[in-house]
Parts: C-alpha cells; structure tokens; sequence
C-alpha cells in the first residue's frame, strides 16, 4: 500500500525543453536602446489606447442612440 501511495505523490520527470529550429536562448544581435523602447511603447500606446479614449470620450453619444 505505501508503494502504491508513494508512486501517487512521486513529482513528474523533469524533461528538458529542446529549443525548436531557429529559436536560440542567445540575446539579441544588436542592443536595444532607449529610443528604440520609447518608440515600441508609443506605439502600443496609440494602437491599444486611442480607440478606448475615442469611445470613452464619445461615450455620451453611444449613450443616445436609441
């Protein structure tokens, strides 16, 4: 009984991940820098958050239609 308990409670194998092909673990080829991230978070920031602000701020008029 206590063999069969203990094989229940027995952690998983860890398997190690094999990369797929042309995945690396390696960083990037070139440095990123400051002015590349302003420019990757601006861009989010008006693809994701200007239509938000546009029906936020013309909720009063989605409000009114019938």
């Amino acid at each position: 009984m206590s063999s069969a308990v203990t094989r229940l409670f027995r952690l998983p194998r860890v398997t190690r991940v094999v990369c797929r092909r042309g995945m690396s673990s390696n960083g990037t080829r070139t440095e990123m820098n400051a002015r590349d991230t302003i420019i990757g978070l601006t861009a989010f920031m008006a693809i994701f958050l200007g239509p938000s602000g546009y029906i936020l701020a013309n909720l009063e008029e989605y409000k009114k239609r019938d």
